[in-house]
């Protein structure tokens, strides 16, 4: 008799990511006037009397954490803005209002965050027809913070616009024009189009959604420390070094597994093992500061956060590159034909995509215990199995180390709010359509 599935809310509301599975009105404690209507402070014209001091706070937690893949202003500008809020351009304000926004999803100040990103957007309504470095960084703050707080498809509507501001100014190509730009300007100028790009990139294809920015889609390894457009990155940035360099591998993924429809089981499995050799290559040479596993211990302070991010990302695209093969698994009829040598390619792509999902978990568990700054992290920075595993209409998908013909199997809980503990991943029997969905898809 299989034991009863242990509920997965408890961890999603630990990490504040239950909005992004059921929406954030039927997150727990939040009503509908606090998802829909968020309070506006006017700082802009008050001060920040209505934050009670805690502004400082909230441009600290930002610093510590999001501001790590974000980095187009030095840390002491973010401050110094902050400190000369009431003589600073509006524009300007946006900015400052969106990293505070940020910040303020670090604490349990939810409510604070929700009106100075409202704030932030209101004001910058103003300036949608502005093409500037100021406007892009803006749209890429609020872009994150509402990927954060669980609403994917306005963060994907948001970075587009992030976007097409970049294109518009040029900032995606560099020439003869930025000969004139000091080495401060030019810096900034290349963050921001770096940290634009990546979230554009990473967003799309985590949720499924086209790019912006396609040029890159044949761009090979080796990889390169530059984004897509040939604007260099300014060295001294590790974690959006590595990112660059993932950026031509999950482009692949996209080709090779999601977007070629009628290409056999067999020949997907070998482009995932592929792309699976580049991603170790690009663990074992990024910047040893950021390296971790499952037998070495989180970096204290913001350093354990860099490489919790960094870490993140990778396998993000490690999981959604095996991820198919997973649904397709969880689909199968019994009944329908397939060769054994197909059947154990399916298997081995599977457990490669649980087990990357069990030690990321393992990691980001222990990271919590000994480093309060992951803990407390958005949680767009952090990892959630559940995200890519079968949920809903995948439900008899399961979670196994044991070998195929093993009969030990734990089904995935039927009830949307239930996940299960990471043991299994082989179905006991195929859902009503999955004789139609076997079809589809791998062949």
């Amino acid at each position: 008799m299989n034991a009863p599935v242990e509920s997965g809310e408890s961890s999603l509301q630990r990490f504040n990511y239950f909005g992004l599975f059921f929406g954030r009105s039927n997150c727990p404690g939040v009503t509908p006037r606090m998802s829909h209507h968020p309070p506006i402070f006017h700082i802009q014209e008050n001060g920040f009397g209505a934050l009670n001091g805690r502004e400082s706070l909230y441009m600290d937690s930002f610093l510590a954490t999001t501001y790590h893949l974000l980095p187009f202003l030095p840390a002491s500008t973010f401050r110094d803005l902050l400190g000369s809020f009431s003589r600073i351009h509006c524009i300007t304000k946006c900015l400052v209002l969106a990293a505070l926004a940020l910040g303020a999803t670090v604490t349990k100040n939810t409510e604070h965050a929700e009106g100075l990103c409202e704030e932030a957007r209101q004001a910058l309504s103003r300036f949608e027809d502005m093409v500037n470095l100021r406007a892009i960084q803006i749209d890429v703050l609020i872009s994150y913070y509402l990927v954060t707080t669980g609403r994917p498809n306005a963060s994907y509507l948001v970075i587009g616009r992030a976007m097409r501001r970049a294109f518009a100014g040029g900032f995606g190509k560099e020439g003869v024009g930025v000969n004139h730009l000091n080495e401060e300007r030019l810096r900034e100028r290349r963050l921001t189009w770096a940290s634009a790009v990546m979230v554009d990139r990473i967003f799309s294809y985590a949720f499924g959604r086209p790019s912006a920015f396609t040029g890159s889609s044949s761009t090979p390894a080796p990889f390169v420390s530059k984004f897509p457009g040939f604007v260099p990155l300014p060295p001294g940035y590790p974690i959006l070094d590595t990112i660059s360099r993932l950026s031509p591998i999950m482009s692949r993924a996209i080709s090779e597994i999601y977007c070629s429809r009628k290409k056999s089981l067999l020949k997907s499995y070998k482009s995932a093992m592929e792309i699976q050799k580049e991603i170790e290559g690009l663990k074992a040479t990024m910047d040893p500061s950021l390296r971790i596993s499952v037998d070495t211990p989180i970096a204290e302070d913001s350093d354990g956060v860099k490489q919790i991010l960094a870490y993140n990302i990778i396998q993000h695209a490690y999981m959604l590159t095996f991820r198919p093969f997973l649904l397709f698994r969880a689909m199968l009829n019994p009944t329908s034909p397939i060769s054994t040598q197909k059947l154990q390619k399916l298997n081995q792509a599977c457990r490669i995509c649980v087990d990357t999902a069990r030690e990321f978990v393992t990691i980001l568990d222990n990271a919590c215990k000994s480093n309060p700054l992951v803990r407390v992290s958005p949680p767009s920075s952090q990892f959630h199995a559940y995200t890519y595993l079968p949920r809903r209409s995948d439900s008899t998908a399961f979670i196994s180390k044991q070998p195929p013909s093993s009969s030990r199997t734990r089904p995935l809980s039927t009830n949307p709010r239930s996940r299960p503990r990471t043991r299994s991943l082989l179905p006991s029997k195929p859902p009503l359509n999955a004789s139609r969905s076997s079809k589809s898809g791998f062949h």
